[in-house]
């Protein structure tokens, strides 16, 4: 689901960067990343990764930004504790 709103959102940001979102996505957006933060939350990029704020509307770009760093966090919690064994299935 992270990697679909990342791709929409890029989509929105190319076409009109400096709109803000509305109440509605940022709550969606929100829902989303609120359990990754859990998940992330004794690891070292916890402290950079922020809400969407429902109270300034964010815009598209700035969106981006924010799930950007999102996805950079889940890639860099995957690769430190995925183990892939050869010979078996992922």
């Amino acid at each position: 689901m992270l990697d679909s709103i990342y791709h929409e959102m890029k989509e929105f940001s190319k076409k009109k960067p400096d709109e803000p979102l509305n109440k509605f996505k940022v709550k969606n957006i929100n829902r989303i990343i609120e359990p990754i933060k859990e998940i992330l939350k004794d690891e070292p990029t916890s402290e950079f990764l922020d809400f969407l704020d429902d109270e300034t509307l964010p815009s598209n770009s700035d969106a981006l930004l924010i799930i950007g760093q999102f996805k950079a966090s889940m890639k860099q919690f995957h690769s430190k504790y995925y183990l892939y064994k050869s010979g078996t299935e992922p």
